[in-house]
């Protein structure tokens, strides 16, 4: 017969082993999550990367009809004023975002999980900026605004 110290030592001995493993297990789950955590910042950062370098390329051939359609003469005046008057510093800024684009083959894994946050977040703002430029190269084609159901 087992007697109530031996049971309770028996209980204790059992809890122990139970705090060791859950123990163990979060300082896995925890090693994993700081591992995985900047993996998945990396990905989406790469991702949030060519999704832009593929945008700032559509802008480019956009500034270029731009540019094409304001020396096209005078029945495109519409080009010509905002080409004249916005153009060229839009075509710098354009530039500019570029600048600041790392290389292709840049795997980001210089930076910590705190720069790679702050690097996506830069990445938005250009990525805001670039369809902002887009959208008004767009809109000011002839005929623009009535594809697209607006006045004009």
């Amino acid at each position: 017969m087992i007697g109530p110290v031996a049971v309770a030592f028996g209980l204790e001995a059992m809890s122990l082993l139970m705090s060791v493993s859950a123990l163990v297990l979060a300082c896995l789950a925890h090693r994993r999550s700081t591992v995985v955590q900047p993996l998945n910042l990396r990905v989406l950062l790469a991702r949030d990367m060519n999704t832009l370098r593929d945008h700032v390329a559509s802008l480019n051939r956009i500034l270029d009809r731009a540019q094409a359609l304001c020396k096209k003469g005078p029945a495109l005046n519409f080009a010509k004023e905002l080409w004249d008057s916005e153009g060229e510093a839009d075509r710098s800024t354009v530039e500019t975002l570029v600048a600041h684009l790392p290389s292709n083959d840049e795997q980001f894994f210089r930076f910590s999980e705190a720069e790679l946050e702050a690097k996506l977040v830069e990445t938005h703002s250009f990525s805001v900026e670039v369809s902002r430029l887009s959208e008004k190269y767009r809109d000011a084609r002839p005929g623009a605004g009535r594809r697209r159901g607006k006045m004009g």
